[in-house]
């Protein structure tokens, strides 16, 4: 929508079907994560064009940002956990030092540099403010969109 163009969503399920899609002609065009595009841009069946993050990744310095074009522009993808809305506030505690533990790890350090991931690992303060923004902001493109779940 910022850029001003229509684009039509085709629904996969999964990244290997898309990719086969792509690679094969059947489609022109496809949002994926690095990671499980990553060897087919490094093989040349692919070739990567901007990546949806604020900044340029990493590992793919020479791929330009869609923000470089379209200031503001940022869809990175974020996980978070989450629980019951009661959870008493020494479980969260616990839960929220035990994951920094894994976070911090050099096992999930190394898996995610193999999938071609950036981590920021945050607490939950920044996962609630970071909510406050990202749902309004989605809730709205997917009204402007049209979609619907089906």
């Amino acid at each position: 929508m910022k850029a001003g163009i229509t684009l039509t969503h085709v629904p996969y399920r999964g990244s290997a079907p898309m990719l086969a899609d792509l690679i094969g002609g059947q489609i022109t065009l496809a949002m994926d994560a690095v990671g499980t595009s990553m060897p087919h841009v490094t093989a040349g069946t692919l070739k990567a064009v901007a990546v949806t993050s604020a900044a340029r990744a990493p590992s793919l310095p020479a791929v330009p940002a869609i923000a470089e074009t379209l200031q503001g522009y940022d869809a990175s993808p974020w996980y978070g956990v989450f629980g019951p809305a009661r959870a008493p506030a020494p479980v969260l505690e616990r839960l929220e030092a035990e994951l920094r533990g894994v976070l911090d790890g050099p096992a999930w350090k190394a898996l995610l540099a193999q999938r071609q991931a950036d981590p920021v690992p945050e607490d939950r303060a920044a996962l609630i403010r970071m909510l406050a923004v990202e749902v309004p902001a989605w809730r709205e493109a997917v009204r402007a969109s049209g979609a619907t779940a089906e």
